[in-house]
Parts: structure tokens; C-alpha cells; sequence
């Protein structure tokens, strides 16, 4: 009589990759493989498929930072050194080129409470009489003009918080009011009521208070808190047109940003897009890091550049670089500033962070930030939210993790609460059998050049624990 024999069949192993690098939330991340969501990404950006570093941030004392003198600019940051707030301050300006130029201005000149709290984002430039001038608005009903070498006070009746110039005529906004304010045209200090003169325009009080005004496409673009209008403005007053632009969400205050032809800005369901004729939403995942921060922008090159930065004493510092062709982004850390700029050193474009405030700055702020491709960040981190490969109750056996590419990873897994690391180097297949319910994934890429490829994650699912 024949002994019957029973055989187990062992579970069977799956492979799937482990991300496609497709964007980050702190609250709708993945929670399956591939991860497309991540729950961090710092200083890494998505390239066919792989991780690659980001630019870094390097810092440059802001007095020797110098280049060669120009005509006309506007007021950036004032930044006091400690102890020493009877001297007059050092002066971050920007031409209207977008040069940058780093001087001790005579306190006699703009030594005073006005010009110190000039907005860092307001001013307009304006040609007159072949001169070319900065114009920004203070809090004392004037506008002040500089061109180059003299500040000068023109008494105009009004106190703006955002002008522009648009086709030979200045266009402006006072805080906490929905009013679009135009002066005369040719003539940015004559801001007289009337047919032949200046005047003013109600806008929507349902879209709140104006934020900004921008110019694109011949077109000036009044942003309100929920919702924007497309003003046709030309010589003739009498041939305003405004028409309101429908907008499904809040746009987050001094967050828009013109890019050639359109406007980009930060909002509560994440980024928006306006091409001159409809707004959409994009990148609504990251909605969650938008919120409660404060926000402003430039634009370089196809890219615009979000500093998002928060007051709290824990709060940290980011800017969010997006590729307006492919709505593509990523995130770059850096150490604080509160504003952010584009600007011309010489020949050379760039972007800068620097920290502004109408408060005496520490010395440790007294510095600008200028984003390089010539070294890497130190700190490149990606990470998972909580994985549970979709069956929350069952066990899982992670067997072997296969990395591609030559970059060295500090790889990390964080397996029911418990943390155990790997350093991946020459040895591109890594022994793991980690039993647990719910996995988190995390790696840190070291060195120069980093390319780093999804990862194949050998697995189990073990539905019975014998």
C-alpha cells in the first residue's frame, strides 16, 4: 500500500517596481506599488524615469556680492548688520534689467520708514522723456521715481499696493479693496478723475480684494482672492473692456507669476494655469503643501520657481520648480529666505533666494542664495507614505530589492515601526526577507551625477502564518 504524499506550494513571488517618480502629497501619497505619489521628494527630479539631483542653493555673503554698475533699479532687500542699525544699509537692488548690483546707499537718500518697507514685488518701470525710471508706491500717498542716481517724491494723492505699467499707462491697487485704479496716459503721476485724465474701475466685490496685476498677451490681468478679469486697455479709456475669468478655487496672495504667455500661480487645489482665455488646475496632489504657507514666484527660462516658506519656528523653507511645457516638478530644501528673484550677473542669468523683512536682520541672514548645477545637494531624500500593496490585513515578505544604474543609495525600510537600513553600492542586489503588514520605502542617493532607476521589489503575500 502506497504512502500518499503532500506537497505545500511555497507563495508565490511577485516583482513590480518600486516608484515612477510622479509627484509627492503629504496626504494622498500611494499606498500600492509602484508608488506614483511619494511622500517626500527633496532635491531629486524625475528624468526618463530615474532620480536625478536638482541645482543647489550656495550661499554668497550679500556684501561681496558685486557687479557692474547700472542706470535704474529697484529696491530688493534692506539688510542691517547687527549692532550697528545708525549705519546705512546694504542695499540689494535690481536694475530693470534684472541685474543685480550689491551697495551702502547714503542714508540721506532712503534712510527713511517708507523706502525701507518699499514691497519687494512692486514697482514698475517706466520710460519718460528717454530716461529710464523705477517707480514704486509708498505709504505716505506718493509715488517715488529713481533713476539710477536720485530718488525723487511725487505727491499723487493715493497709497498703492501693487502698480504696473501696461501700454504707456500706469494701472494700480490699494490694499483691502476690489477698485482698479489708471492714471493719465504718458503720465504716471497724474491720477485725476476724468474722461481725458486718469480714472478708476469697480471690479467683481465677489472675488474679493485685487492680490496683483500682471500684464500678458497685451492684456492686463487684475488678480482677485477668488478670481481674476482680462482688461482691455488701450489709449482710449472710453474702450475699457473687462471681462471675469471663472476660477474654481482660491489663488493663494502674491503666488502668480507671468511666464511669457501665460500665468502660473499657487492655489488651494493645487497649481493653476491661465493662458489668457481659461484657467485650469493642475498638479492638485499637492494641494496639501500649498496650504498655510506663504508664497511668492519667478519665472526663468521655462520654469517657474515658487519660495514657499513658514513663519513657525519649525517651519521649513522650499522652492517648488515647475516645467510649464509638461506641468512636470520638483522640490529643492535650502536653509531660509523669504523671497525669491531672477536675476543677471553679467552675461549669466540666475535664480536667487534672500530674506527680507522690515525688522533688523540677524547677521546669519545677511546673505543671497543662487541656485548651481556645479555641485550636488547634500541632502537628496525620497520616501514613501505607508505601503500595504493594497491588502491591509495580510502578511507581506519583501525577499530581495534590485537596484539599476551605479549611483550609491542609502536605502531604508521602515517595516511595522521598525527601521532597518542597507547601503547599496557595487552589490546591486540586496538580500532582505522582511516580514510585516505595512512598509515604508526611502532612499538617499550619495555623491555626484546621482541616476538612480526605480528599484524592483521582490515580494510575498501571505495570507496564513504557519
Amino acid at each position: 500500500m502506497s504512502k500518499r504524499i503532500s506537497y505545500i506550494r511555497p507563495p508565490k513571488i511577485y516583482r513590480s517596481l518600486l516608484a515612477i517618480f510622479d509627484g509627492v502629497s503629504e496626504e494622498v501619497y500611494s499606498t500600492t506599488l509602484p508608488v506614483k505619489i511619494a511622500e517626500i521628494q527633496e532635491n531629486l527630479s524625475e528624468q526618463n524615469g530615474a532620480l536625478v539631483q536638482t541645482m543647489k542653493l550656495n550661499k554668497v555673503q550679500v556684501k561681496k556680492f558685486n557687479t557692474a554698475s547700472h542706470k535704474a533699479y529697484r529696491l530688493l532687500a534692506v539688510h542691517y548688520k547687527k549692532n550697528q542699525e545708525d549705519m546705512p544699509p546694504t542695499m540689494l537692488l535690481g536694475s530693470s534689467d534684472g541685474t543685480v548690483l550689491v551697495k551702502t546707499v547714503n542714508s540721506e537718500v532712503v534712510m527713511t520708514q517708507d523706502a525701507i518697507v518699499f514691497p519687494t514685488s512692486n514697482y514698475m518701470n517706466f520710460q519718460l522723456e528717454g530716461v529710464s525710471y523705477i517707480i514704486m508706491p509708498d505709504s505716505e500717498n506718493n509715488l517715488i521715481s529713481y533713476d539710477g542716481e536720485t530718488f525723487e517724491y511725487h505727491s499723487i494723492g493715493h497709497s498703492f499696493e501693487h502698480v504696473i505699467n501696461h501700454d504707456m499707462r500706469a494701472f494700480a491697487s490699494k490694499k483691502g479693496e476690489s477698485v482698479l485704479y489708471f492714471s493719465d496716459d504718458f503720465d504716471p503721476y497724474n491720477w485725476k478723475t476724468s474722461i481725458e485724465e486718469g480714472g478708476y474701475i469697480n471690479m467683481s466685490g465677489e472675488n474679493g480684494d485685487i492680490t496683483d496685476i500682471l500684464s500678458i498677451n497685451q492684456s492686463l490681468i487684475v488678480v482677485q482672492e477668488r478670481g481674476m478679469s482680462k482688461v482691455s486697455a488701450f489709449t482710449d479709456q472710453s474702450e475699457f473692456i473687462v471681462k471675469c475669468i471663472n476660477i474654481e478655487n482660491d489663488i493663494i496672495p502674491n503666488s502668480v507669476v507671468s511666464a511669457v504667455d501665460r500665468l502660473i500661480y499657487c492655489s488651494s487645489m493645487g497649481i493653476g494655469l491661465f493662458n489668457g482665455y481659461e484657467s485650469k488646475i493642475y498638479c492638485r496632489e499637492l494641494a496639501s503643501k500649498l496650504k498655510g504657507k506663504k508664497i511668492n514666484g519667478t519665472y526663468l527660462d521655462g520654469k517657474c520657481y515658487f519660495n514657499l516658506y513658514d513663519d513657525s519656528a519649525t517651519g521649513g523653507v522650499e522652492i517648488l520648480v515647475i516645467d510649464i511645457s509638461t506641468m512636470k516638478y520638483h522640490f529643492i530644501a535650502h536653509e531660509t529666505g523669504n523671497n525669491i528673484a531672477t536675476i543677471r550677473n553679467g552675461a549669466n542669468k540666475n535664480i536667487i533666494t534672500y530674506y527680507s523683512s522690515d525688522d533688523i536682520l540677524q547677521e546669519d541672514k545677511n546673505y543671497i542664495y543662487y541656485l548651481s548645477s556645479n555641485t550636488a545637494p547634500s541632502n537628496m531624500l525620497w520616501r514613501s507614505g505607508d505601503i500595504d500593496f493594497g491588502k491591509s490585513g495580510v502578511y507581506k515578505v519583501i525577499k530581495n530589492i534590485i537596484f539599476g544604474g551605479e549611483s550609491k543609495i542609502l536605502f531604508r525600510i521602515i517595516c511595522d515601526g521598525e527601521s532597518y537600513s542597507y547601503n547599496v553600492g557595487e552589490e546591486r542586489r540586496v538580500l532582505v526577507n522582511l516580514r510585516g503588514r505595512e512598509f515604508q520605502f526611502e532612499m538617499k542617493p550619495q555623491g555626484h551625477k546621482i541616476k538612480v532607476p526605480s528599484p524592483i521589489i521582490e515580494y510575498q503575500l501571505i495570507e496564513t502564518i504557519l
